[in-house]
């Protein structure tokens, strides 16, 4: 029984965290996107590999941008005044995040593409 409590207690926690990360205006904006590729995935009926590849990339955005935010708010948990490494790790997840997001983009053309040439 501890067992179930402890998972109860970490899908609790995650859940949180979740909720927490949807507060963000960034996390906000990708989640759109995201709706905006679903819907135009679903109108073209892209096929069933090209739907594992979207979420995919969704998941790896979405996922980066969570643990971005998560240094963030750490970093300026443990430091608060200006300083020059902190500001250097806040700049390299951001950047990881932006790697993501525009290599989901460019991963998003080469799905959509057929069927906008078509």
């Amino acid at each position: 029984m501890r067992f179930l409590a402890g998972l109860a207690r970490s899908f609790r926690c995650a859940g949180r965290g979740l909720w927490l990360a949807i507060q963000g205006r960034n996390l906000r904006i990708m989640s759109g996107v995201l709706l905006a590729v679903v819907v135009l995935a679903a109108s073209l009926e892209v096929s069933a590999t090209r739907w594992a590849v979207l979420l995919v990339c969704a998941s790896v955005v979405l996922t980066s941008e969570i643990l971005n935010t998560s240094i963030e708010r750490l970093a300026d948990h443990v430091q608060r005044e200006y300083d020059e490494d902190i500001r250097a790790v806040k700049d390299l997840a951001a950047g990881a995040a932006l790697l993501a997001s525009g290599l989901a983009a460019t991963i998003g053309v080469i799905v959509f593409w057929p069927y906008v040439i078509k």
